[in-house]
Order: structure tokens, then C-alpha cells, then sequence
């Protein structure tokens, strides 16, 4: 396939978050913008063809999730996942945020607890606290640079009204991968308190390094059984802007209550092009999704080697997972005075960690799913700033 991913697209004269945004998110628009979670890379060919062809059927009535494109999500999830999933576990609508939210109408009632670990994407906060329930945190461990579960104090924060725990796996902001030993103790302990696990795996196809992701609901049929699993193609192959997604839940159970909200919210309805597009990509865009890989693979190299030659006090955590990069400026001073150099001296535009919870507060998120010159462009402007 041969993909050129330091091809020069220019967005900005397009409708899109990244640019169209960076005045009200950081109060100017001379940034280099490395924030958004989506990349400057062109769709994979199969999938821009898929859209062009369902595009020439010039009539784009309401569309559902149906046998062609479940059979598309089961086949993906064998093959990249080895995990069998039936066609009747799939459920289609617009995203992975959506599919939380209608998670937590679903299975819990206000004032009821979902536990989130944070710092963590930063919906997760949102779809708890807007419909009334209450957030309760499990912190994340930072053990030498590399975050770790606490199984003890997730004993210790559950109670009577907690229902579910969000789990972002892969982990959103640091790339980590969960592994089968930590997910089982996690899951079992769920599974012990009755508290659903409600997984966004949207990341899970961005592994590195030759991982291979494990999806909490294969573990066992005890932990399927309590799982919620929302994914997406939209990471992996920069289709966010078709709000596409699906659920896999294996509890007939579960799965009726959470279709039963999906039906009145009307989210059962996803983008017809979202359709099509999931579908191509998962049927054709292996070998794009592996040259990206290998893309990201020698960017997050040479950054290590940049870090460490030339700014050793900003502390990168290497991402098993994704693109997006968790920065420590624990070292460079207040975490508010970081941000305006960043922003006004840097001229860069990262998501600020306290975002992701107040755990986060001393770190930043890159975005580095674009040209590898532009990123260490910005790293460069950087290191000018706090080499000192």
C-alpha cells in the first residue's frame, strides 16, 4: 500500500474541531494544534471508495447497524482479537461517548456511583456527573513511570450504590495496555460486588510494539457476562467525523435494557457514510492500519531519543498503545505557568492534564498522529522554552 504519512494536507480550510477551535479552547489561533484525538492522515484508500460509491445512491435516508455491518464487526474482533463475538451481541450508533452515556441511564439510577480511574479521558467525568450520578474515583498508581491499577482501594470504594466502573482500556492518556493478569483481578473483583464494567476499547487496534490487545470480555464468560464493550473504527482509521460505533454486550440482559435506551434516545442510528466506512475498514484497510503502526512506531522512537538528549526533565511515557503521548512536567514548575509558556511561548497546543482529573495536573497530552516533522517542530519550540 505504501501510504505516505508525510504527505501535507492542509485541514484548516475545513470544518473541523482541531483548527476550528484552537481560539476557544486556548485563546489564540498561532498554535500549532497537537490536541484532538484524531490524525491528519488520508483515509485508507478501500475506505474513501466505500464512501464515494454509497455517496453515488444519492438518497440518505435513516440507516441502522445491519447483518453486513455486524458481520463486519465480529470478523475484526476474531481476527485482531481472536475473540468470537455473535452478530446478535453487536448493537450500531454514533460513538463511543454516547454509547457510555447510554450505559449509565441504562444500568444505574440518580445518585447511584460509577467508579472512574483516573486521570482518564475526561468524557468519562461528563457522562456520569450531567445525568446525575456520582463519580468515584480509584486513582491510578504512577510507579515508575508507568501506571498500575489499586485493587486494594477499588475494595475499599465500593458500595451499595455503586452499579458500574468505567475502564478505558487501552488506557486514555497514556497508551498503557492492561494485561490479562491485571484485567482478571479487576474483573473478578466486579464480578464478586455486582458492578457492571462498562469497557471503551476504542484504542485497542493502535497496539505496538507487536502487543496484542486483550479484550476484558474474553477473559471469561463470568466477566462477559458483566460487560459492556464500546469500540469504534474511528481511532484507528481517523473516522471520527462519521460518528460510528457499536457495542458488543454477550448478557441478553443487559443488552435489552441498554437497546431498550437506545430506541428511546433514538441513538440506534448511525451515520449511513459511518456505515459503510466501518465496514471497509474492516474488511480492507489491515495493511494502511499496518503501515501506521510502523509510522508511529519510529515517531515515538525518535522521540524518546529527543527527550532524553535534549530535554531530560520533561518525562515521556512510551504509549503501548495509540497516539497520544502523556508528557510529565512535573520538573519545569507550576503547572499553570507551563501551560501559558507552552501556549504563548511554545506556541503548542496540548490537552492540559488536569482535563483527565486532577491527577493529571502536571502533565500534558500530544497528539502525534501527524507529519513527523510537525511534531518535532513543536518539540523543538519546546525545548527553547524549558531547557533552562
Amino acid at each position: 500500500m505504501n501510504t505516505d504519512f508525510d504527505k501535507i494536507v492542509d485541514r484548516k480550510p475545513y470544518n473541523n474541531v482541531k483548527f476550528g477551535l484552537r481560539k476557544a479552547y486556548f485563546g489564540t489561533e498561532d498554535i500549532d494544534p497537537l490536541w484532538v484525538a484524531d490524525m491528519d492522515f488520508e483515509v485508507a484508500e478501500p475506505i474513501n471508495n466505500a464512501i464515494v460509491k454509497r455517496a453515488a445512491h444519492a438518497v440518505y435516508g435513516y440507516p441502522f447497524a445491519d447483518d453486513d455491518f455486524k458481520a463486519s464487526v465480529c470478523d475484526w474482533q476474531w481476527k485482531q482479537n481472536q475473540w468470537k463475538v455473535a452478530p446478535e451481541w453487536v448493537s450500531g450508533l454514533p460513538g463511543v461517548v454516547p454509547a457510555l452515556l447510554t450505559a449509565v441511564l441504562s444500568f444505574s439510577a440518580p445518585s447511584d456511583e460509577v467508579i472512574v480511574q483516573p486521570p482518564v479521558y475526561f468524557p468519562f467525568f461528563d457522562v456520569i456527573e450531567s445525568v446525575g450520578r456520582n463519580v468515584v474515583k480509584n486513582p491510578l498508581i504512577l510507579n515508575n513511570g508507568r501506571y498500575e491499577m489499586d485493587f486494594d482501594h477499588l475494595q475499599k470504594v465500593i458500595t451499595d450504590k455503586t452499579k458500574m466502573l468505567l475502564l478505558c482500556n487501552p488506557h486514555n492518556p497514556s497508551g498503557r495496555m492492561w494485561t490479562k493478569s491485571e484485567l482478571t483481578k479487576l474483573g473478578e473483583i466486579c464480578a464478586q460486588h455486582q458492578v457492571l464494567i462498562i469497557a471503551d476499547e476504542i484504542h485497542s487496534d493502535l497496539t505496538l510494539g507487536g502487543r496484542k490487545h486483550q479484550p476484558i470480555a474474553k477473559i471469561s464468560p463470568q466477566i462477559s457476562e458483566i460487560t459492556v464493550t464500546c469500540s469504534s473504527a474511528s481511532k484507528t482509521f481517523n473516522l471520527a467525523g462519521l460518528t460510528c460505533a457499536y457495542t458488543i454486550i454477550s448478557s441478553d440482559t443487559l443488552r435489552r435494557k441498554f437497546d431498550k435506551m437506545l430506541s428511546m434516545t433514538h441513538l440506534f442510528i448511525s451515520n449511513v457514510f459511518g456505515l459503510e466506512a466501518t465496514s471497509a475498514a474492516y474488511r480492507s484497510g489491515s495493511g494502511w492500519l499496518e503501515e501506521l503502526k510502523l509510522y508511529l512506531e519510529e515517531t515515538i522512537a525518535q522521540m524518546e531519543v529527543f527527550f532524553q538528549e535534549n530535554l531530560p526533565q520533561v518525562k515521556m511515557m512510551k504509549p503501548e498503545a495509540g497516539y497520544l503521548v502523556w508528557l510529565d512536567f512535573s520538573a519545569c514548575g507550576d503547572p499553570k505557568a507551563v501551560r501559558k509558556k507552552l501556549i504563548e511561548e511554545a506556541r503548542v497546543g496540548l490537552n492540559h492534564g488536569s482535563s483527565f482529573g486532577a491527577e493529571g495536573e502536571n502533565f500534558h497530552r500530544i497528539n502525534i498522529a501527524v507529519r513527523r516533522a510537525e511534531v518535532f517542530s513543536a518539540l523543538s519550540r519546546i525545548q527553547k522554552v524549558f531547557s533552562n
